[in-house]
């Protein structure tokens, strides 16, 4: 119960940062890219947080990216698609919830209803990088994410009440953001992690 309050946390946590989120894909077939070396370990300087980013063995052009905390046994995992929009490149990575056991024809537990509420499957984008040594991202932090909203608001759904701004279903206009503003470390706020060492 506790590892899977713990997953929820993770969970939490990344949508609550105000990355961009939205119910479609941030990608067509023709952005999808294939960088390997993305793959690898990383972590923060100064978090007990680490990444994991593993190449899907059953999909070429697809990576796992696994969020680890040192605190708590706990894994947030994402199926991540690489594509690029003129000449950034982003991540679209969609939660993977850890599925409950259940006994077949059994009413679901608590656990997976409670997923079925929290975790809803939604693309999230960040920015990213390859440098030698690391891995860049950048996510939209939640103050910047509402002003964005606010300064271009054709772009996002209309706001609800104790609701982050959510984009567009349109891939289209999401591509049309990413191309028009992709580039703008004031809204995509660049973060390093260093390669963890074998």
């Amino acid at each position: 119960m506790k590892t899977k309050l713990s997953l929820l946390a993770i969970a939490v946590m990344v949508i609550a940062t105000g990355c961009l989120t939205s119910e479609e894909p941030f990608y067509q077939e023709s952005d999808i890219k294939v960088d390997d070396r993305l793959i690898g370990a990383y972590r923060y300087e100064n978090e007990k947080t680490s990444w994991l980013i593993e190449k899907d063995l059953d999909h070429s052009d697809r990576y796992f990216v696994s969020l680890l905390s040192d605190v708590r046994p706990c894994v947030m995992r994402f199926g991540g698609i690489l594509f690029q929009v003129g000449t950034n490149r982003f991540l679209d990575m969609l939660p993977l919830p850890e599925a409950c056991d259940r006994i077949a024809g059994g009413p679901p537990s608590a656990i997976e209803i409670l997923q079925g509420i929290t975790l809803q499957p939604l693309h999230l984008v960040v920015r990213i990088d390859a440098p030698t040594n690391g891995l860049r991202y950048g996510a939209i932090d939640q103050k910047g994410l509402q002003a964005t909203a606010r300064k271009f608001p054709e772009y996002f759904q209309p706001p609800k009440p104790e609701q982050l701004p959510r984009m567009l279903p349109d891939t289209k206009r999401q591509r049309e953001f990413l191309l028009r503003l992709g580039g703008d470390t004031n809204i995509f706020k660049p973060t390093e992690l260093k390669r963890a060492a074998k």
